[in-house]
């Protein structure tokens, strides 16, 4: 039953025929349904939902794409590529996609694509499943965007928030009731700063020193934005 629960909880991202269909074939033969548990997943599809299905169409059919791209740096640029699997990490979803230009397998964050169209272009070449891919290329959702474990000494409740919000773990708890917690960051993303900063005093980067100095440069400049510096 828990393959039904999996399913309905598909059913609330995608929204699509086919999930409705399989979870009616499975409760049809299925005496109970009931797991105790519940996947809703469907804030997951806030704002997505049209370019999900958008996605998930053309790499049914093996079609191209083609979107306007914006990176990290700023830079935009006209991209086509072959969407092999859209992923969700990281808090955000991506497309993982084989660029024929480059002849090299790209991941490119759903949020930051624009005027994104199928093409009649059929794949150049057939391509591995998604996840041997990844295992392959990819230590990597964005091309560059390692895994970081970053530690922070954290206070009171900011605590149970760094828990909440960023999968935090505690590894020590220290005398004066403040706990030395652990994340994993993707190295180029950048939203789980204002996490770390709106919690104030109440934490603090430990290590490593690159993404301390990352904390400190946006903060100095939220002090120049507001004149306190």
């Amino acid at each position: 039953m828990y393959i039904a629960t999996a399913v309905n909880g598909l059913k609330t991202v995608t929204n699509h025929p086919m999930a409705d269909n399989i979870y009616e074939k499975i409760t049809a033969i299925s005496k109970s349904t009931n797991t105790g548990m519940i996947l809703d997943f469907s804030m997951l599809r806030e704002g997505d939902e049209k370019l999900l299905q958008l996605l998930q169409s053309a790499i049914k059919n093996q079609q191209a794409v083609q979107f306007t791209y914006t990176n990290n740096s700023g830079e935009t640029r006209k991209h086509f590529v072959e969407p092999i699997a859209v992923i969700y990490k990281w808090y955000a979803w991506y497309l993982l996609s084989y660029n024929p230009s480059k002849r090299d397998y790209r991941t490119y964050k759903l949020v930051r694509m624009e005027c994104v169209c199928k093409t009649e272009d059929k794949f150049s070449k057939e391509h591995k499943p998604a996840r041997d891919i990844l295992n392959e290329y990819g230590k990597s959702y964005q091309g560059k965007n390692i895994s970081v474990k970053v530690r922070l000494r954290c206070r009171g409740n900011a605590i149970h928030r760094i828990k909440e919000y960023l999968n935090g773990q505690v590894v020590e708890t220290l005398e004066d009731e403040t706990a030395i917690m652990e994340i994993h960051i993707g190295e180029s993303e950048q939203w789980w700063i204002g996490v770390v900063l709106s919690q104030g005093k109440d934490v603090e980067v430990i290590e490593p020193e690159h993404i301390k100095e990352r904390i400190i440069h946006c903060a100095k400049d939220f002090l120049f934005l507001y004149g306190k510096l």
